[in-house]
């Protein structure tokens, strides 16, 4: 039962991912900018993944500007590329940190979200295809966590994200040393005033 149970789940995952995925590359996505802020986003990311690491001994950081902003931007795929992101980052993590900025940089009218974690890293040589469709790491990574089998969409999807919203995506990597993610977006600074804005989080998929 549980390998039926698995397994369908998998299939299911792979089924979205495919249809996300479809619906990115012929461009069918019609944007849905709104201002939200900065701060209470990074509390709702948080709030989503913590309940991930209660089988693994890490430590989970967010961090945002001490200052809240309010940002116009498409929230609700920014959301789902931060918990593609973070909810990798605490699967290929066992044990030490998984940290999370969330910053805002007015001169470059950028938001910018660094992912890092302490887990298994990507050898140099993978660096190059792991957005590329169904491309997973050589070095075992999918392997950290027990009984985890990507489906090689995930990162293909989140980089079709963050192109979708004008941005770009990098990673640092090492092997036994974990990985950094920085994508960086371009947003408009709100001037509506905070009471004003009704926080809008969007829908998610954190299988990936």
């Amino acid at each position: 039962v549980g390998n039926i149970y698995t397994n369908g789940k998998s299939l299911l995952q792979l089924i979205n991912q495919l249809l996300e995925l479809s619906k990115l590359d012929s461009n069918k996505y019609e944007r849905d900018d709104q201002p939200n802020s900065l701060m209470d986003f990074a509390k709702s990311i948080e709030h989503t993944v913590r309940p991930l690491i209660r089988d693994h001994s890490i430590s989970l950081k967010f961090y945002t500007d001490p200052v809240d902003k309010l940002l116009v931007t498409d929230w609700g795929v920014v959301r789902q590329i931060a918990l593609n992101l973070v909810s990798n980052a605490i699967k290929f993590t066992l044990k030490g940190d998984v940290t999370v900025n969330f910053l805002f940089n007015p001169v470059l009218k950028n938001l910018c979200l660094i992912v890092e974690d302490t887990g298994s890293g990507i050898a140099e040589e993978d660096l190059n295809e792991i957005f590329l469709p169904y491309k997973q790491a050589k070095n075992n990574r999918s392997q950290t966590v027990k009984g985890f089998a990507g489906t090689g969409l995930g990162l293909t999807i989140t980089k079709s994200q963050v192109e979708l919203l004008g941005g770009g995506i990098s990673v640092e990597s090492e092997v036994g040393a974990g990985s950094r993610f920085v994508v960086q977006i371009p947003v408009e600074q709100s001037d509506m005033i905070e009471e004003e804005v009704e926080i809008s989080i969007g829908n998610f998929n954190l299988d990936v």
